[in-house]
């Protein structure tokens, strides 16, 4: 029978330094760069360089082209939905996802937010012939223009929102997209107060969404949305009351959330 192997010092002390890295990298609300992880870890700067690049690879890291600064990539977001399944939260989640799809027929989004942009990480595809293209699983969009991004910012802490938005690069997508900082700060203050957000063709002309929080206890930690084309979309709020109903499904998985962190206690 083979022996078990117990890890080296070196080893050990590589993984915890990793760790290190990713549990930075999860802290920072933010896009972060090379000499801020390296000061929030107290690890210099080659070592962190080399972590990255290592996570980088395999998917766990991404790095903007363009500011070279680091966020987590989207295996971190496979990884955190293969704890779900093996709680039995995700086919759950799936089946209040499928709830809403059918009662409105446009299709439906789970997002999460990863820096400054959100994440899609189910879908359940509307029934109608013609639709819009939406968001496929995996895909990034900005924060700033998008239903899904507006909820998961607006129920941070006002510090944090602050700090995001006066660091954020607001890019005009179409001629109703919010590109001024006081103006959005404004707009998820009522986001907030009504308990859900609109897209009203900010990202996509002709498209529009409805988004709601979902919290595990008091944080949150995703939004679900109904994307749709713009006059479809408005006729099923006035008929059906969506807003509400999205609302309802988040509460849902949001019960969902809670129960899974209890279970842990």
């Amino acid at each position: 029978m083979k022996s078990e192997e117990i890890p080296s010092s070196k080893s050990s002390r590589s993984i915890e330094r990793g760790v290190q890295v990713l549990e930075a990298l999860s802290k920072a609300e933010r896009e972060i760069s090379l000499i801020e992880l390296s000061q929030n870890t107290d690890l210099n700067q080659s070592t962190v360089y080399r972590i990255l690049t290592a996570f980088k690879k395999y998917g766990y890291v991404e790095q903007n082209r363009q500011s070279s600064k680091y966020y987590l990539g989207p295996k971190v977001i496979s990884l955190s939905y293969s704890f779900m399944q093996l709680r039995n939260i995700h086919t759950l989640v799936i089946d209040e996802l499928t709830k809403l799809r059918d009662y409105c027929g446009e299709t439906v989004h789970y997002a999460i937010r990863s820096g400054n942009e959100v994440v899609y990480v189910e879908k359940i595809q509307g029934v109608h012939p013609v639709g819009v293209i939406s968001n496929a699983i995996g895909q990034r969009n900005p924060l700033h223009c998008t239903a899904v991004g507006k909820v998961l910012l607006a129920w941070l802490p006002d510090e944090m929102i602050h700090k995001i938005v006066n660091q954020y690069h607001f890019v005009s997508r179409t001629s109703n997209t919010i590109v001024e900082s006081k103006i959005f700060v404004e707009e998820l203050r009522k986001v907030r107060n009504k308990g859900f957000a609109e897209n009203n063709e900010e990202i996509e002309v002709g498209v529009a969404a409805i988004a709601a929080p979902v919290f595990d206890r008091n944080e949150i930690v995703g939004a679900v949305s109904v994307t749709g084309p713009v006059t479809r979309l408005y006729e099923i709020v006035i008929q059906l009351d969506l807003a509400q109903k999205i609302k309802s499904t988040c509460t849902m998985i949001s019960r969902f959330m809670t129960h899974r962190t209890d279970d842990f206690h």
